[in-house]
């Protein structure tokens, strides 16, 4: 028995494993998006128009929001009182 706040060794293998299944299943997620996703979209603003796969569309959303996400996180965290 693992003493208070010790992982045992068969837990600590059963928790990679599940980690690398959660893994696993995001990327086969992600392909499956991808490959579904292959049609072209449009995005029309005042100043330009992008034409790019619909994926490629979303990517870049995706880490368009990450960033602000983290810049905004950041800036509160910084602010918080200690």
């Amino acid at each position: 028995m693992a003493a208070r706040g010790q992982v045992s060794g068969q837990a600590a293998v059963g928790s990679a494993r599940t980690g690398a299944n959660i893994r696993l299943g995001i990327v086969a997620f992600v392909l499956v998006f991808v490959f579904q996703n292959t049609g072209t979209v449009s995005l029309s603003s005042i100043a330009a128009e992008l034409t790019a796969p619909a994926w490629l569309m979303l990517l870049i959303v995706l880490l368009v929001a990450v960033a602000v996400g983290f810049f905004l996180g950041r800036k509160s965290r910084r602010s918080r009182p200690r």
